[in-house]
Protein backbone atom coordinates (compact mmCIF):
# COMPACT_ATOMS: atom_id res chain seq x y z
CA UNK A 1 0.00 0.00 0.00
CA UNK A 2 2.03 3.10 0.50
CA UNK A 3 3.84 5.36 -1.89
CA UNK A 4 7.36 4.71 -3.09
CA UNK A 5 10.13 6.89 -1.63
CA UNK A 6 13.21 7.89 -3.60
CA UNK A 7 16.41 9.31 -2.13
CA UNK A 8 17.45 11.03 -5.33
CA UNK A 9 15.73 12.83 -8.20
CA UNK A 10 17.69 10.71 -10.68
CA UNK A 11 16.15 7.55 -9.16
CA UNK A 12 12.59 8.59 -10.03
CA UNK A 13 10.97 6.24 -12.57
CA UNK A 14 9.62 9.20 -14.59
CA UNK A 15 10.72 12.79 -15.14
CA UNK A 16 8.68 15.34 -13.22
CA UNK A 17 7.60 18.52 -15.01
CA UNK A 18 8.44 20.65 -11.98
CA UNK A 19 10.59 20.32 -8.88
CA UNK A 20 9.56 22.25 -5.78
CA UNK A 21 12.66 22.51 -3.61
CA UNK A 22 12.31 23.25 0.11
CA UNK A 23 15.55 21.69 1.34
CA UNK A 24 18.30 23.29 3.40
CA UNK A 25 20.27 25.86 1.39
CA UNK A 26 23.42 23.74 1.32
CA UNK A 27 21.53 20.91 -0.43
CA UNK A 28 19.91 23.05 -3.15
CA UNK A 29 22.80 23.12 -5.70
CA UNK A 30 23.03 19.32 -5.65
CA UNK A 31 19.27 18.89 -6.01
CA UNK A 32 19.17 21.29 -8.97
CA UNK A 33 22.05 19.38 -10.54
CA UNK A 34 20.09 16.13 -10.14
CA UNK A 35 17.03 17.79 -11.68
CA UNK A 36 19.17 18.79 -14.66
CA UNK A 37 20.43 15.22 -15.08
CA UNK A 38 16.82 14.00 -14.98
CA UNK A 39 15.79 16.69 -17.57
CA UNK A 40 13.28 18.37 -15.26
CA UNK A 41 11.99 21.46 -17.08
CA UNK A 42 11.39 23.73 -14.11
CA UNK A 43 12.24 24.24 -10.46
CA UNK A 44 10.78 26.52 -7.81
CA UNK A 45 13.26 27.00 -4.97
CA UNK A 46 11.43 28.02 -1.80
CA UNK A 47 14.52 27.46 0.35
CA UNK A 48 16.11 30.43 2.10
CA UNK A 49 19.67 30.95 3.31
CA UNK A 50 21.33 32.54 0.30
CA UNK A 51 22.37 36.12 -0.56
CA UNK A 52 19.46 37.55 1.43
CA UNK A 53 21.37 36.65 4.61
CA UNK A 54 24.28 38.88 3.63
CA UNK A 55 26.78 36.24 4.76
CA UNK A 56 29.78 34.84 2.94
CA UNK A 57 28.24 31.35 3.07
CA UNK A 58 24.89 32.58 1.73
CA UNK A 59 26.60 34.36 -1.17
CA UNK A 60 28.72 31.26 -1.88
CA UNK A 61 25.67 29.00 -1.96
CA UNK A 62 23.81 31.37 -4.28
CA UNK A 63 26.81 31.44 -6.63
CA UNK A 64 26.76 27.62 -6.60
CA UNK A 65 23.07 27.67 -7.58
CA UNK A 66 23.85 30.09 -10.44
CA UNK A 67 26.70 27.90 -11.69
CA UNK A 68 24.56 24.76 -11.62
CA UNK A 69 21.72 26.63 -13.37
CA UNK A 70 24.11 27.59 -16.19
CA UNK A 71 24.88 23.89 -16.67
CA UNK A 72 21.14 23.14 -17.02
CA UNK A 73 19.99 25.64 -19.70
CA UNK A 74 16.85 23.61 -20.49
CA UNK A 75 15.58 24.08 -16.93
CA UNK A 76 13.86 27.28 -15.76
CA UNK A 77 14.48 28.10 -12.10
CA UNK A 78 12.47 30.47 -9.90
CA UNK A 79 14.24 31.51 -6.69
CA UNK A 80 15.84 30.70 -4.38
CA UNK A 81 14.21 32.56 -1.52
CA UNK A 82 10.93 32.56 -3.43
CA UNK A 83 7.46 32.43 -1.92
CA UNK A 84 6.58 30.30 -4.94
CA UNK A 85 4.46 30.11 -8.06
CA UNK A 86 0.70 29.87 -8.37
CA UNK A 87 -0.94 29.26 -11.76
CA UNK A 88 -4.69 28.84 -11.25
CA UNK A 89 -5.35 27.90 -14.90
CA UNK A 90 -2.99 24.93 -14.42
CA UNK A 91 -4.37 24.21 -10.92
CA UNK A 92 -0.81 24.69 -9.63
CA UNK A 93 0.05 26.02 -6.19
CA UNK A 94 3.78 25.54 -5.61
CA UNK A 95 4.04 28.17 -2.90
CA UNK A 96 4.18 29.01 0.77
CA UNK A 97 0.98 31.04 0.47
CA UNK A 98 -1.13 30.93 3.61
CA UNK A 99 -4.10 28.64 3.36
CA UNK A 100 -2.68 26.56 0.52
CA UNK A 101 -5.69 27.05 -1.71
CA UNK A 102 -5.32 28.11 -5.32
CA UNK A 103 -6.84 31.52 -6.09
CA UNK A 104 -9.63 32.02 -8.58
CA UNK A 105 -8.73 31.94 -12.28
CA UNK A 106 -8.41 35.37 -13.84
CA UNK A 107 -6.41 37.51 -16.24
CA UNK A 108 -4.04 39.35 -13.87
CA UNK A 109 -0.41 38.22 -13.68
CA UNK A 110 1.18 39.28 -10.38
CA UNK A 111 4.95 39.34 -9.84
CA UNK A 112 6.63 40.01 -6.50
CA UNK A 113 10.35 40.75 -6.56
CA UNK A 114 11.15 40.56 -2.87
CA UNK A 115 12.33 37.36 -1.28
CA UNK A 116 10.10 34.99 0.63
CA UNK A 117 10.62 36.58 4.02
CA UNK A 118 9.83 40.11 2.81
CA UNK A 119 7.12 39.35 0.28
CA UNK A 120 5.40 36.53 2.15
CA UNK A 121 3.14 38.78 4.18
CA UNK A 122 2.50 41.11 1.24
CA UNK A 123 1.64 38.25 -1.11
CA UNK A 124 -0.60 36.62 1.49
CA UNK A 125 -2.40 39.94 2.05
CA UNK A 126 -2.92 40.40 -1.71
CA UNK A 127 -4.22 36.85 -2.07
CA UNK A 128 -6.60 37.39 0.87
CA UNK A 129 -7.81 40.68 -0.65
CA UNK A 130 -8.27 39.05 -4.07
CA UNK A 131 -10.37 36.29 -2.54
CA UNK A 132 -12.58 38.79 -0.69
CA UNK A 133 -12.97 40.98 -3.81
CA UNK A 134 -13.43 38.01 -6.18
CA UNK A 135 -10.31 38.93 -8.20
CA UNK A 136 -8.61 36.13 -10.11
CA UNK A 137 -5.09 35.62 -11.37
CA UNK A 138 -3.54 34.04 -14.43
CA UNK A 139 -0.26 33.67 -12.50
CA UNK A 140 1.09 34.75 -9.12
CA UNK A 141 4.89 34.58 -8.90
CA UNK A 142 7.44 35.51 -6.25
CA UNK A 143 10.81 35.52 -8.03
CA UNK A 144 12.99 35.63 -4.91
CA UNK A 145 16.70 36.12 -5.60
CA UNK A 146 16.37 35.62 -9.39
CA UNK A 147 19.35 33.34 -9.97
CA UNK A 148 17.83 32.25 -13.31
CA UNK A 149 14.37 33.55 -14.24
CA UNK A 150 14.01 37.29 -13.65
CA UNK A 151 11.34 39.98 -13.99
CA UNK A 152 12.04 40.56 -17.70
CA UNK A 153 11.67 36.83 -18.46
CA UNK A 154 8.28 36.74 -16.76
CA UNK A 155 7.04 39.94 -18.40
CA UNK A 156 8.01 38.51 -21.81
CA UNK A 157 6.20 35.26 -20.99
CA UNK A 158 3.06 36.97 -19.68
CA UNK A 159 2.93 39.25 -22.75
CA UNK A 160 2.18 36.21 -24.91
CA UNK A 161 0.26 34.15 -22.33
CA UNK A 162 -3.32 33.53 -23.45
CA UNK A 163 -4.65 33.75 -19.90
CA UNK A 164 -3.04 37.12 -19.12
CA UNK A 165 -4.41 40.49 -20.26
Amino acid sequence: GGRAFFCSVVDLPTTPDLAVITSAAEDVPHIIQECGKKHVHGAVVLSTGFQELGTVEGLRLEECVKNVARMCPEMNIIGPNSMGVISPWALLNASHADGGSTPKRGTVAFISQSGRMQSGRLCSAILDWAEQENVGFSHFVSVGNMTDIDLADLIDYFASDRHTQ
